[in-house]
């Protein structure tokens, strides 16, 4: 059973990806700028329980409890993010899976952890409240991030192309458009691989189990 202090552990160790630009590696003049990430970080000071109290967490004292919270707040001390928090502002986007360039653009395929995370949560909370709470979109996210506008990024999906068991994408490919007459300048397209361990049994009318491909054109 999760008691307090494992729930605490659970909420300061979790991160939402981080997205880092860098040039002129290993030269005087190497530069590493934060572009999505994390201004302030949760982190447990050393011998910090909390206010918790005993090992289950379990009749600590109230103030300790909310100095210690107040004093694991800290600073990014590598640098501000420039253009947004991490995650593209999704907190349960855990992981940036792939990379690629369409057509000029940056393309991050991400690991969402919501659905994980909410089936962790119900499982403990539903026998009590007889019903499910639910965070986040379940379902992997793609997000197109431009040149011109690093400060937002566009999802293309935020729900696993319509089938939250894709849980994140694994693989992004850009290639030439063939059209039927063999002309290959027609364009580009782009193949995402999803994440999906989940077998077809038990899924639901918008779920469908297995990995899947995925090919995104412009319209």
């Amino acid at each position: 059973q999760m008691c307090i202090r494992d729930r605490y552990g659970l909420v300061s160790s979790f991160r939402a990806t981080s997205i880092f630009r860098g040039q002129n590696f290993g030269t005087p003049f190497q530069s590493i700028d934060l572009l999505y990430g994390y201004p302030f970080y949760f982190v447990p000071r050393g011998g910090f329980d909390g206010g918790l109290g005993g090992g289950d967490g379990i009749g600590g004292d109230p103030l300790a409890l909310l100095d210690g919270l107040s004093s694991a707040f800290v600073p990014n001390e590598f640098a501000s993010p420039r253009y947004g928090l991490a995650g593209f502002g999704n907190a349960f986007a855990g992981y940036a899976w792939s990379a690629e360039v369409y057509e000029g653009d940056a393309i991050f395929g991400l690991f969402d952890a919501s659905g994980q995370l909410n089936d962790l949560l119900n499982g403990i909370v539903s026998p009590l409240l007889g019903f499910n709470l639910e965070f986040g979109t379940p379902g992997a996210d793609l997000v197109r991030v431009t040149g011109s506008r690093l400060t937002s990024g566009v999802a293309e999906t935020l729900d696993g192309f319509g089938n939250d068991l894709n849980y994140g994408i694994r693989a992004l490919v850009s290639m030439p458009c063939q059209s039927k007459d063999g002309d290959s300048d027609d364009g580009e397209m782009l193949l995402a691989g999803t994440a999906n361990p989940f077998g077809a049994e038990g899924a639901g009318a918008n779920q469908r189990g297995g990995w899947s491909l995925q090919c995104l054109t412009r319209k």
